[in-house]
């Protein structure tokens, strides 16, 4: 199932704007499989990305490249850091980044249980990031680390890669929630 989800996941990811309904829409299979294991998950996985594509999407044209553009302005500042105010403003700029990141890892799970506006889901999940914040932490760890493992060392895993990195993470969020 991991498989098959993870490569559903890839093809429907590979038109970039696309990687927020196609990462919820994952979530969401795995979240309701643990519940029914009878459900079939490509009409599942197909069904979801629909409902959720417009919502989905919107909070990723808006949440991905901020975080491009503050990743960019991080590094900048850190270049930079001989100057105390390259060091106050990359210290706001790097606590900002990691609050987005910590959104980011956590929205699409978030919109793939709980159905809110678009600015109700993007702060709900700052909230659940902040309050389980040990939890939020080892997810954003986890996802760097198995991204950095299958990048370097099992290439081979790429095809698969969503597939693995959100059934490892939705265990964690089913605790969150």
């Amino acid at each position: 199932n991991v498989v098959l989800l993870g490569v559903l996941w890839l093809l429907t990811s590979l038109p970039l704007f696309t990687i927020g309904a196609s990462t919820t829409a994952l979530y969401s299979c795995f979240f309701q499989f643990r519940q029914d294991h009878r459900r079939k998950l490509i009409p599942l996985f197909f069904e979801q990305f629909k409902f959720h594509f417009k919502q989905a999407t919107i909070i990723w044209l808006i949440c991905f490249p901020t975080a491009v553009v503050l990743g960019v302005e991080l590094l900048y500042c850190i270049e930079n850091s001989e100057e105390l105010i390259f060091v106050l403003s990359g210290t706001a700029v790097g606590v900002l980044f990691t609050f987005l990141s910590l959104v980011l890892v956590t929205v699409f799970a978030y919109l793939a249980r709980f159905e809110n506006t678009i600015t109700k889901t993007i702060l709900k999940s700052l909230q659940i990031s902040l309050k389980d914040f040990f939890r939020s932490a080892l997810n954003l760890v986890l996802l760097i680390s198995i991204t950095f493992l299958i990048v370097s060392l099992f290439p081979q895993f790429l095809l698969i890669y969503g597939g693995i990195i959100c059934f490892v993470l939705s265990i964690n969020f089913e605790q969150m929630f």
